[in-house]
């Protein structure tokens, strides 16, 4: 988007039956902002559409749940607001729904074809995801924050990719809307298709915050790596060539890893041997994940492979459940 089309754009106007809530301080950080995401989920059967977006609308009358159709705004403050419809209708709809249907199997589409499935018991590098963007995105797919907050448009978009054998389901939302943990909430949605919305768990309203707490009560000194933070001339050198290479290394390609099932079984069981060996008589076995094990092999390929000086510290970043 262009500098002089953003200043052309308004916001809408406030509608005065909207609840208007402040998003939680968790959520509305900048980087939240700038991200939004397209997540598809693929079926290797055809669904049926209409059943989906019924189940989803019912969702919705359930507890709180109906709150996840909130608009978002921009205020005078810069601060992101939820503006909270009393009622969805087809001017207000809840969530938007788009479709697109391919008379022909999912084996015979030149992008469908190389989309990674289930059952595929091998290791392999796919393609980059902005590869698969134009057939799994709907052209008004919403794609930045502004195509949210200068318009009326609901947190989720819904593109159905229909197939003679297959269905492809991406959902659009800003990262301030949830993420990777978050997303498994979407067992509700499965649950109210199913009929068993006893099932359904409680939606947090937006009006409470249960991380509001968060970094307030632990005293900065009992912070672990207190001693790497990185503050003053470090911190400038750090800036001085994270610039350099971004500038020099430009052609960066994303390419998701898909690591079959039973590698990481072995792995791990490799380890709780290894453990039970060195472990102290009667200590306690230590909780491995699959994600301790996936990222312990990573950072030890990319070690092997890049071989940094023994006295290189390296930092790993994972996604976790607070």
């Amino acid at each position: 988007m262009s500098l002089l089309s953003t200043f052309d754009q308004k916001r809408p106007a406030i509608v005065p039956t909207d609840r208007i809530i402040p998003l939680r301080y968790w959520d509305d950080l900048d980087y939240l902002r700038s991200i939004c995401h397209a997540f598809t989920f693929r079926f290797d059967d055809a669904l049926d559409v209409t059943k989906l977006e019924t189940a989803l609308l019912r969702l919705m009358e359930i507890g709180d749940w109906g709150q996840i159709g909130a608009r978002l705004r921009l205020n005078n403050h810069g601060k992101l607001e939820y503006h909270i419809p009393a009622c969805y209708d087809e001017t207000r709809p809840a969530f938007i729904s788009t479709t697109t249907t391919y008379d022909t199997s999912i084996k015979d589409h030149p992008l469908g074809s190389q989309m990674p499935k289930a059952g595929q018991d091998q290791y392999f590098l796919s393609p980059s995801s902005d590869f698969f963007t134009s057939i799994v995105c709907h052209p008004d797919s919403p794609r930045e924050l502004a195509d949210w907050i200068y318009t009326d448009r609901p947190q989720l978009h819904i593109h159905d990719i229909l197939f003679q054998d297959a269905t492809l389901l991406t959902i659009n939302y800003l990262h301030t809307f949830a993420d990777a943990i978050s997303r498994t909430n979407f067992d509700a949605w499965i649950a109210v298709l199913r009929g068993q919305k006893e099932e359904v768990p409680a939606f947090v309203p937006y009006d409470h915050d249960p991380q509001c707490t968060l970094s307030k009560e632990a005293p900065r000194q009992s912070y672990s790596n207190l001693g790497r933070l990185l503050n003053g001339l470090s911190l400038v050198i750090f800036g001085l060539r994270y610039m350099f290479e971004i500038l020099w290394v430009q052609n960066l390609e994303e390419h998701p890893i898909r690591l079959p099932g039973r590698c990481v079984d072995r792995m791990r069981k490799t380890v709780l041997q290894e453990l039970s060996v060195t472990a102290p008589k009667g200590a306690k076995m230590p909780f491995m994940s699959e994600g301790d094990i996936v990222v312990a092999w990573w950072v030890r390929t990319m070690t092997k492979a890049l071989k940094p000086a023994p006295d290189r510290t390296i930092m790993v970043m994972n996604v976790f459940n607070v």
